[in-house]
């Protein structure tokens, strides 16, 4: 045999050594034990979490002020627009998936947040979303 090869003394005292490191050892490790063992490696990667959460709301930062400071400058602010009811499309107001009920609070919510009144107001769809 050749001296690469593995002996049976040799496997032997492999499986003595690990057989002798397992019996000094006391049992299973509880919570408190591998907290105790790996305390290190537990802070190092609450550390890099806490890094990468720091580094993905910088990038935000940086991306939403370069979006912001690419968009038009505008000083006019739009405004929700109502439209009122000359009286010729009352009653036509199409409901999709809603019911009537439901249709009716709506209109009753939107007249009484706009202050103007629901048979000046001009339904053309409700639908639910």
């Amino acid at each position: 045999m050749s001296s690469d090869s593995i002996t049976t003394d040799s496997i032997q005292a492999i499986v003595d050594t690990v057989s002798a490191a397992m019996a000094t050892a006391s049992g299973p490790m509880t919570i408190k034990d591998m907290l105790a063992k790996y305390e290190s490696e537990i802070v190092i990667v609450f550390a890099v979490l806490v890094y990468a959460v720091i580094l993905f709301k910088v990038f935000s930062l940086i991306i939403g002020a370069i979006k912001q400071h690419n968009q038009p400058k505008s000083n006019t602010v739009s405004e929700p627009t109502v439209h009122v009811d000359s009286g010729a499309n009352a009653g036509s107001t199409k409901l999709i998936d809603v019911d009537e009920k439901t249709a009716a609070q709506i209109m009753a919510i939107v007249a009484h947040e706009s202050e103007i009144p629901v048979d000046q107001l001009i339904f053309k769809s409700i639908k639910a979303l």
